[in-house]
């Protein structure tokens, strides 16, 4: 299946993606040259490249019924998730983690039909991934 990864996606996480998912393929719109496009002609453009779905960061995007319309004549899958506000190294490894994680889920569920489809986001507080003692 293949995948097009949005600008708003730290481009870290499409490496990410091509080495945990090899039967896939991810493409980054800024590989593609797509960079600043409005989203209804990036949909077209993303279709007519035999895209599947759309990665990116959810902005409140399925609430215009022009960008959902052009989705679904698009026959494109969306995939959404919530970037914490992590900056550096931590913003980099929750927003990874995140988009790795979820993903698999999300492809077990891909249908025919176009979906939406939210990644939840990882727990990214200390307490909630480490924990630490004296050895």
């Amino acid at each position: 299946m293949r995948f097009l990864v949005d600008e708003n996606v730290n481009y870290q996480v499409t490496v990410a993606l091509r080495a945990v998912y090899g039967q896939h393929e991810f493409r980054a719109v800024t590989d593609e040259g797509w960079s600043g496009l409005e989203d209804i002609e990036l949909f077209t453009r993303a279709r007519a490249s035999r895209c599947a779905a759309l990665i990116r960061q959810d902005k409140a995007q399925l609430r215009n019924e022009r960008e959902r319309g052009a989705l679904r004549s698009n026959r494109l899958h969306w995939v959404g998730y919530e970037q914490k506000g992590l900056a550096g190294i931590q913003g980099v490894a929750v927003e990874t983690a995140t988009v790795i994680a979820g993903l698999a889920y999300v492809i077990s569920e891909i249908t025919d039909a176009p979906m939406a489809f939210r990644i939840k986001g990882i727990p990214s507080e200390r307490g909630q991934r480490i924990s630490a003692e004296p050895v």
